[in-house]
């Protein structure tokens, strides 16, 4: 449902004295909301998964990791382009394009023109030709926290925003795309990142820019980070480096994936036996490279059930490593095991020889909770877990991931997070939550930090945030640049089905 800039924004306006809640961070996607549809087995659909299959084999292979095509004939031709920054690796581009092609099916399923943007890619299809022609559908994507002395920071934000854009536009060796940092205070540097779709002449890129700016401008420019996405083009800022060789990383403390605990079944009588080691072993090789989507994926090889799933927050790279490193540990944990969980702090990894899809596990336990100062906030974090549960149980939170944040004793602030696992229904996902609150309340007598797992879901708490910047949608208004006006869906997709 698209809904009218002045209502996103007073929602918006008025969850932030309560805390601040956000969606996960990427992907996000737009579909016309009423638009063209294909059958399911129809011509356009056939062309428009050979389309799909030619945009993720052929991303990564020009230098410019730009690629666009067209298949089929009309009245079922479908045109599409794929494009990724081009400072990162073309590894990374084929990933980020076969998760695009992936994801872009099930967040806009029959939808005959449809974009969808990760942090390091775009990919875009319709059934009309936009080669060269400007998009000026807009979504806004707006971190939740304010920037000190707005006033002051947006005629430098403008205007490093316009530098950046003359340089994309100007420089041929810019293939559209430029980044950089300026200074803002003696202890804030801001990062920005434009680009536009290669497709675009020079003239019409600048078009798709300027138009970008001024709705950042309108909407976006008082607070710590913000992105404005079209078809397009992209801008981006942050207060945090996010590009290039730089850390893709909000601060140092999120450097580490780092092991919490694991669970392994005390029963003696099932051990595992080699063919049941070589099949997980190729299960544990699917859910690591998770080539179908970078956050979360189930599989199954000959009767080893296998899941793995990221925080809602966690960007593509770390959830990479993240996925890496639980399918290279949980053998050493759980040699002999048929069956078995293991927690970090950006992901979950678990098996077994039994089906557990769909079916809630409060069973398999872990509390992560160091001793310290006594803290001051049970009620407080009671009342916090509480709305971010009823928060991630609604229609509105897809991924039933929720974060936020709230203020105790007058300067302190209290941070919160979280999530179920995707296989569940929202009504086991509530269930499930619903069995932390006493554990919660029980380690909070004695821990200012704390994270609570089971098979099922998890919460975690703190007094310093550790997680990821969030970002929130709003509708800003429609850009003047010439081209269709595609409606777009301001919801964030699931991270699969579930």
């Amino acid at each position: 449902m698209v809904m009218a800039a002045t209502r996103c924004l007073s929602l918006f306006i008025f969850l932030l004295p309560l805390f601040l809640v956000a969606e996960a961070q990427s992907p996000y996607y737009n579909c016309p909301n009423t638009g063209p549809t294909y059958a399911a087995g129809s011509a356009y659909q056939k062309d428009l998964n050979t389309l799909l299959a030619s945009l993720r084999a052929n991303a990564s292979v020009s230098p410019s990791l730009f690629y666009n095509t067209t298949v089929g004939r009309s009245p079922d031709q479908v045109y599409g382009l794929v494009q990724c920054h081009t400072d990162i690796s073309p590894d990374d581009c084929s990933f980020c394009a076969v998760s695009s092609a992936s994801q872009i099916l099930q967040v806009c399923p029959s939808a005959k023109i449809a974009v969808i943007w990760f942090d390091n890619c775009l990919l875009r299809y319709s059934s009309v030709d936009f080669f060269g022609v400007v998009d000026s559908s807009q979504l806004a994507l707006v971190n939740t926290d304010g920037i000190s002395n707005p006033s002051q920071f947006k005629p430098v934000a403008i205007s490093f925003f316009n530098n950046l854009s003359a340089s994309a536009t100007t420089d041929k060796s810019s293939l559209s795309y430029a980044t950089g940092a300026v200074p803002y205070t003696d202890n804030t540097t801001l990062y920005s990142l434009v680009e536009c779709t290669r497709d675009l002449s020079p003239k019409f890129c600048d078009s798709c820019l300027s138009n970008s700016i001024r709705s950042m401008s309108q909407c976006c420019i008082d607070k710590q980070g913000a992105r404005i996405l079209s078809g397009s083009c992209v801008i981006r800022y942050e207060i945090y480096p996010f590009f290039g060789n730089l850390s893709t990383l909000t601060p140092s403390m999120f450097d580490n994936v780092s092991l919490v605990g694991h669970n392994c079944p005390a029963d003696t009588n099932q051990r595992s036996n080699g063919s049941f080691r070589q099949n997980l072993n190729m299960l544990l090789d699917s859910l690591s490279t998770a080539n179908t989507t970078p956050t979360s994926l189930r599989s199954e090889v000959n009767k080893v059930y296998g899941q793995f799933q990221c925080r809602g927050d966690v960007p593509e790279d770390v959830c990479r490593r993240c996925a890496k490193s639980a399918s290279t540990r949980i053998p050493d944990l759980c040699p002999d095991s048929v069956s078995a969980i293991v927690w970090f702090n950006y992901c979950q990894l678990r098996y077994s020889n039994t089906s557990f899809f769909g079916k809630l596990d409060i069973m398999d336990k872990y509390y992560s909770a160091p001793k310290g100062r006594p803290p001051e906030f049970s009620f407080t974090l009671g009342t916090l877990i509480n709305n971010l549960t009823t928060l991630a149980t609604t229609k509105d939170s897809p991924n039933m991931f929720e974060t936020g944040s709230r203020a105790f004793n007058g300067s302190q602030t209290l941070y919160a997070l979280v999530q179920c696992t995707d296989d569940i229904s929202r009504s086991d996902c509530y269930k499930c939550l619903d069995t932390l609150p006493g554990e919660i309340q029980s380690v909070s007598r004695s821990s200012e930090r704390a994270i609570l797992l089971t098979g099922s879901c998890r919460a975690e708490y703190g007094l310093t945030k550790f997680f990821f910047d969030q970002q929130v949608n709003v509708t800003v208004p429609t850009g003047t640049g010439t081209g269709t006006d595609e409606p777009n869906s301001t919801r964030p997709p699931p991270t699969s089905s579930g």
